[in-house]
């Protein structure tokens, strides 16, 4: 099992980490990609910006997520046996 911890970046979502003790942490290369990542990013206003302002519950990625998405790397966490 591989998992891109996406909302695990936030500290408030971290209990979503494996549980597992036997874990491995890896990088990928993605500085090619950086800025079309943005982009898609970006392209999603209902998470960036106030657009959905009718629910309570909803959500916003904050600035200090999204500069996890800024790196020439991506983090993966793989489940070892």
């Amino acid at each position: 099992l591989i998992e891109y911890p996406i909302w695990d970046w936030d500290q408030k979502q971290r209990q979503n980490l494996p549980e597992s003790l036997k874990v491995t942490a890896w990088r990928l290369h993605t500085s090619t990609v950086v800025e079309l990542k943005q982009q898609a990013i970006a392209a999603y206003r209902s998470q960036i910006t106030d657009l959905i302002d009718d629910d309570p519950a909803g959500f916003r990625l904050t600035a200090e997520m999204l500069a996890n998405f800024t790196r020439p790397w991506e983090v993966y966490l793989e489940e070892t046996r």
